[in-house]
């Protein structure tokens, strides 16, 4: 890895999904701004995982990605909603992922 972690993260979502890097910066949603979401943020997270040497299987996923299993079945989505459960996802930044990323690797 040259460059600084931010920088290779940069190239690794620009690589894995195609996104221009111009279109990268520290402050780009993974979901909204690079549009990976549902089961390509799931691969992503696994090919991250590989490439960082990190481990990825305890991150909740559906706090910031809509899951193919949202999409299968709206009613749920409506139900929760009067039940009063927030069904908005939060925003994971570039930034934030490198974080992620940082805070579990090991020295």
């Amino acid at each position: 890895m040259s460059g600084t972690l931010e920088q290779d993260v940069i190239q690794f979502l620009g690589e894995f999904h195609r996104n221009p890097l111009s279109k990268i910066n520290l402050h780009s949603s993974i979901a909204r701004d690079l549009g990976i979401d549902g089961d390509d943020a799931i691969a992503m997270l696994a090919a991250a995982a590989e490439r960082y040497n990190i481990k990825t299987d305890d991150f909740p996923v559906a706090d910031y990605f809509c899951l193919e299993t949202d999409f299968m079945n709206p009613l749920k989505s409506i139900v929760e909603h009067f039940k009063g459960k927030n069904t908005t996802k939060q925003e994971l930044t570039v930034q934030q992922f490198v974080a992620l990323i940082r805070s579990r690797q090991t020295a």
